[in-house]
């Protein structure tokens, strides 16, 4: 008697595969047994990121546990430094103003308002990349700070 057939008379547990199967009305595909992944820590940040880089790195590195290829750790690698280029522009735009006066006396937008807001327009392409909007975890149904692997919602890996 199969998996699925088990699972029909009520002595058998349903697999995720064979539940997707019994949805979908293929009562003649037999269950597989979905593979564990293996789940690595995406690590400390590089060396060569700054300081503050490096603090982004560690405070973010939590809400996106599930991270764990090395084409991951480029891509986080390159969010932390937008997150931090962000972080930086806008604290100068706080402590100096978001304009300038040239030397012709015309008011202008400062070089750090221009940085501030060309980074906030990549971190709009790059936080959803993540998982780390509000429309993004609702889409995905991942509770911040839970760890869940969006491409393993079941908790099987």
């Amino acid at each position: 008697m199969s998996a699925l057939q088990k699972a029909r008379a009520g002595q058998g547990k349903l697999t995720p595969v064979a539940l997707r199967v019994l949805e979908k009305n293929h009562m003649d595909r037999v269950p597989v047994e979905v593979p564990k992944a293996s789940r690595k820590d995406i690590g400390p940040p590089p060396e060569e990121m700054t300081s503050k880089e490096k603090a982004v790195w560690r405070e973010v590195k939590s809400d996106v546990s599930w991270l764990s290829e090395s084409s991951d750790r480029a891509a986080f690698k390159r969010l932390c430094v937008v997150i931090a280029a962000w972080e930086e522009a806008a604290q100068r735009v706080r402590d100096e103003g978001p304009y300038v006066v040239t030397k012709t006396g015309e008011v202008k937008e400062s070089p750090a308002a221009i940085r501030e807001r060309n980074a906030g327009d990549k971190l709009d392409r790059l936080l959803p990349k993540f998982g780390m909007t509000p429309a993004d975890r609702q889409r995905i149904h991942v509770e911040p700070g839970t760890g869940v692997d969006p491409r393993d919602p079941l908790g099987l890996g």
